[in-house]
């Protein structure tokens, strides 16, 4: 299964050089696609990705992260779409997709799924780490009723359903 990783962007340089590095930890192991869909950017964050193997779809006019995303997905090839900011560093990112692969092959009828989502912990103040823990434990209570929800760092969902529902609203 491949998974196609879309990172919406927009003079993202000082988080792109700490974050792309750490899909070399998959590379070979899970058959992936890395998309950056860049509004514009005047930092050098375009040329960093491209130089980092990744396909780059830029937009110059004014657009919200809903349109880049969906300009991502437009162009992604994968039967999974792991859409994830620019500032998100993953704790262990093989397991990671590996469990990403993993649950989606298992389950077919699993449409979208949310990690969840910490504070690095040298940037973490006491209030983020506060904030964050409550803000995880209700995301997980509502989809362990059947509500749905998820924070905008990191979601991921199926290709086809993503199609079905005409992708992020981009108002």
């Amino acid at each position: 299964m491949m998974v196609s990783i879309i990172i919406p962007t927009k003079n993202e340089i000082q988080n792109l050089t700490k974050t792309l590095p750490q899909y070399d930890a998959i590379k070979g192991q899970i058959p992936f696609e890395l998309i950056v869909a860049d509004g514009g950017s005047e930092d050098g964050t375009i040329a960093f990705a491209e130089k980092y193997g990744a396909a780059v779809v830029v937009n110059r006019e004014r657009e919200t992260i809903a349109k880049g995303r969906n300009r991502g997905a437009q162009v992604a090839q994968g039967e999974v779409l792991v859409f994830i900011d620019a500032g998100v560093r993953i704790k262990d990112p093989k397991v990671f997709f590996e469990t990403i692969v993993k649950l989606f092959n298992e389950n077919p009828h699993l449409v979208a799924a949310v990690p969840r989502v910490d504070i690095h912990p040298n940037e973490a103040t006491t209030a983020d780490t506060f904030v964050h823990g409550a803000v995880n434990a209700i995301i997980h209570f509502f989809n362990a009723v059947g509500l749905g929800a998820g924070k905008g760092e990191t979601q991921i969902i199926r290709r086809e359903a993503f199609k079905k529902v005409s992708g992020y609203n981009e108002r």
